[in-house]
């Protein structure tokens, strides 16, 4: 199946250099939850070992590190956007922002502008 990717989730992909061939296995093996109206897909540990059957022990270490990303789903099941984990290994991961209205990016925390 051939997975469309909004003008948004192309320039994403690239900006975060997410391989397409990643965010195919993480749509094909992926756990999905729903985020308001999208869905959002990550790779679990179920997932990942699914995967690493399908490719096998080698390839699955080629693109091991790149599965820390997330896929979200719009309605049609365009891909609306991807993104990396913020913390990998913990189930629901993927929000950026604290409910302080901060961001952590490397380390540091910084002010959002109002």
């Amino acid at each position: 199946m051939e997975l469309l990717l909004s003008h948004h989730a192309q320039h994403r992909q690239r900006n975060r250099a997410i391989p397409m061939d990643v965010i195919e296995h993480v749509t094909s093996f992926g756990r999905e939850r729903h985020h308001g109206g999208a869905v959002v897909v990550e790779m679990d540990r179920k997932s990942r070992e699914s995967l690493r059957r399908h490719l096998g022990a080698e390839d699955y270490r080629a693109i091991e590190e790149h599965l820390d990303v997330y896929v979200v789903l719009g309605t049609a099941g365009k891909v609306v956007t991807v993104g990396h984990r913020l913390k990998a290994g913990r189930e629901g991961s993927t929000r950026r922002f604290s409910s302080m209205g901060r961001t952590k990016r490397a380390g540091n925390i910084t002010r959002q502008a109002a």
